[in-house]
């Protein structure tokens, strides 16, 4: 194994241990990890660098010492469906038991109805095939952030990532999105809403281009 090759095998620990056991602190994950402190904090400052995590909480001691919980980013949980081994898309429903619930945590979707809906096998496995799918077309971890910034996405507008699968499923995961968008519209309002959005919104820009380019040329027919 490369250096390389043994940070991104750490960082992926880290990622699965936080979106699996989250919100954790500094000392959560030393045990967890049995790594020392100096080597978590490095590799915790990675995924805070690369906008991953978060900090969700902090709480002040006596002592002085103060107990930050870390969770993650949107964009950061929805990279980790690339952890190996499918962690993410293994653990679904009590990964999104976990997030939903907290606060700081940014989704896609409003938390309580997806909560809800979370119940029902089919909407379980097919918002986790849609994370997955995502996740999949999306660069490596480390040019996440300027890519999204390129494409006119920021974490400001989270309900953009639909959105972004739209764009990027309509490639050759087309059946796929499409097979999943079905039940997903069947079952979250919100979801089906926002596909609709995003198509007029194609649809207008489609529209504008003809316009522009063609238009001219009818006019002088």
């Amino acid at each position: 194994m490369t250096r390389y090759e043994v940070l991104v095998e750490k960082l992926n620990r880290l990622r699965a241990q936080i979106l699996t056991h989250g919100p954790v602190t500094l000392y959560d994950l030393e045990k967890a990890l049995n790594l020392p402190s100096t080597t978590v904090q490095r590799h915790l400052k990675i995924l805070l660098r690369e906008d991953e995590i978060a900090p969700y909480e902090t709480e002040h001691h006596r002592s002085g010492n103060i107990k930050t919980f870390y969770g993650p980013t949107l964009y950061g949980f929805i990279r980790a469906f690339r952890i190996p081994r499918r962690i993410a898309k293994k653990k679904f429903k009590s990964i999104m038991g976990i997030w939903l619930r907290e606060e700081k945590f940014k989704f896609f979707l409003p938390k309580g109805e997806v909560l809800e809906a979370l119940g029902q096998k089919d909407v379980e496995a097919n918002l986790s095939t849609l994370c997955q799918m995502i996740a999949n077309m999306l660069p490596e971890a480390e040019d996440l952030s300027y890519y999204l910034e390129d494409q006119g996405y920021s974490e400001s507008n989270p309900t953009q990532i639909i959105d972004l699968a739209i764009r990027l499923g309509w490639g050759k995961n087309r059946q796929e999105f499409i097979s999943t968008s079905r039940v997903l519209c069947k079952h979250l309002p919100s979801y089906r809403k926002q596909i609709e959005q995003s198509i007029q919104a194609h649809r207008e820009r489609i529209d504008l281009m003809e316009e522009e380019i063609l238009g001219q040329m009818r006019n002088e027919k």
